[in-house]
């Protein structure tokens, strides 16, 4: 009989094998002895059998933002089996049983970037964030260079404190970012252990107004010049977002490509700011992927919109989870918070049925009541519901750049 546990300090090398081969067999192996390595992983978990370790997996504990709330997220990595144990349903045992030590947690989302999105998708976990991915050549920006203002300065794993603020500011407009500790800028943010990143702040008058964080690859067209690739570019005004574009134009005489992410300010397309929209390669790319743990402690830290009135019987079908199984009444009055209450057997006629995959999507904000419609995500019994569910679960941009 297999069991899940913490994998204990005299299996960590059984773990750094497992996590090599499945993920990066045609590199050699890391230092693990490194202590960044152990303060990246998270918390190791494993599926036993015996003393044979079968299946590995890491927690991190961490905390999203939701509707201007911070609620607690287990985002989950390192998930892999050696090949001749691979198709026996360790993972699926492995998950549902680090979900339910989420679920004593009383965590109440997972989160995790997958190898494969059908796979995690039949478990539960939907994604629940896109971007739009645009490479060009530098001189494409060459519209900045015309009103250089105030200072770039660079920053070192220790000036975190210079941009944290400059972050936090930024992410109140997007649902699922994360909150940030100190541990987290330093070792997954300004260091990582696959690539060098660097960062530089822009400031005006010694008030710092927004940061480009960047790495820098190998370009397969030109063996001199190379491929810039941003991978954060927070702001506070446009005109920050202006300078930090300036920023990487003046990389033109180093590199020869640059790939920027979104989001752009008032959700602007790069296509429209470039004087030949032809010269911008523009991709749209899925994101992280996120579960619900436990529904009925989600929808009671919601904040809902004040005014809302009527009633809503939703009925959830969860495959890993059973706990979350059942009805969920919620009860609006237009004064206090809703009455939510739950059933463990599902309701005769319930207003909306969907899977837990797609209550977290509505969850995040990431698709509205209509669009998961349009998508035959959700079944709804009468569509007098939809203006109320709609306001239950409002649309919303969302933003996730932390890998681990």
């Amino acid at each position: 009989m297999v069991n899940y546990k913490k994998i204990p300090e005299e299996d960590r090398e059984k773990f750094q094998e497992m996590l090599h081969y499945a993920f990066s067999p045609h590199k050699k192996e890391v230092d693990y002895d490194d202590e960044d390595f152990w303060l990246r992983i998270g918390n190791p978990r494993g599926i036993y059998d015996g003393e044979d370790l079968l299946a590995i997996s890491s927690i991190h504990s961490l905390e999203t933002l939701v509707r201007e709330d911070w609620l607690p997220m287990g985002g989950i990595s390192a998930v892999a089996t050696s090949p001749e144990n691979r198709h026996k349903g360790y993972i699926k045992t492995m998950l549902t049983e680090l979900l339910v030590e989420l679920r004593d947690q009383e965590v109440v989302l997972s989160s995790l970037w997958p190898f494969s999105y059908p796979f995690y998708d039949k478990l539960g976990w939907r994604c629940c964030d896109r971007y739009t991915t645009y490479e060009f050549d530098p001189e494409v920006l060459e519209f900045t260079a015309k009103d250089p203002r105030g200072s770039f300065r660079q920053v070192s794993e220790e000036g975190y404190e210079d941009i944290a603020p400059a972050y936090h500011k930024f992410i109140r407009k997007f649902n699922l970012p994360l909150n940030r500790s100190s541990k987290w800028w330093k070792h997954q943010k300004l260091s990582q252990w696959n690539r060098t990143v660097y960062c530089y702040l822009w400031e005006q008058n010694n008030d710092v107004k927004g940061y480009v964080l960047y790495s820098v690859e190998k370009s397969s067209k030109d063996e001199w010049k190379k491929k810039l690739k941003v991978e954060e570019l927070i702001y506070q005004t446009e005109e920050a977002f202006y300078q930090l574009l300036r920023f990487l134009y003046n990389h033109g005489s180093q590199m020869n490509r640059i790939i920027l992410p979104s989001p752009l300010p008032n959700k602007l397309s790069l296509l429209d700011l470039v004087n030949d929209p032809r010269d911008v390669e523009a991709r749209e790319k899925p994101g992280i992927m996120v579960r619900c743990v436990d529904v009925e402690t989600a929808l009671e830290y919601l904040p809902f919109q004040e005014g809302l009135k009527g009633k809503l019987v939703m009925s959830v079908k969860d495959p890993l989870l059973k706990e979350n199984d059942g009805s969920y009444s919620l009860n609006f009055n237009g004064d206090s918070p809703p009455a939510i209450n739950k059933f463990k057997q599902k309701a005769s006629k319930p207003d909306l049925s969907l899977d837990i995959g797609s209550f977290t999507q509505l969850y995040a904000g990431y698709l509205s009541p209509t669009e998961a419609l349009m998508a035959d995500n959700i079944t709804l019994d009468s569509e007098a519901k939809l203006p109320l569910l709609e306001r239950i679960f409002p649309k919303s941009r969302t933003f996730f750049k932390d890998g681990f």
